[in-house]
């Protein structure tokens, strides 16, 4: 498994969940994710979930529109895992 690559430098934002949101409630999910030959996610796993399973859907969702750069061999782009982590981190007013 290799570090994700993405195709642009800012992905789409990810929705923070209104119920975490209201609660208070922040955290890390790392995702494992198989990236096809055209840079899209084909399957995605968590590695590691956050306190929320609010959270957690929501990094699976945003996580399905994103593009990565795919893993070359040979010169060819190849089927690869990559490690997404995906912080939700409450912003001050």
């Amino acid at each position: 498994m290799h570090k994700a690559k993405y195709k642009s430098q800012s992905q789409p934002p990810i929705q923070y969940p209104s119920v975490a949101l209201r609660r208070g409630v922040q955290g890390l999910v790392v995702l494992k994710v198989l990236i096809n030959q055209f840079g899209k996610p084909e399957k995605i796993e968590i590695k590691q979930a956050a306190v929320s399973y609010h959270l957690n859907d929501a990094a699976i969702k945003a996580v399905w529109t994103w593009e990565f750069l795919p893993l070359t061999k040979n010169g060819k782009a190849i089927k690869s895992w990559v490690e997404v982590p995906v912080e939700f981190k409450i912003k001050a007013n």
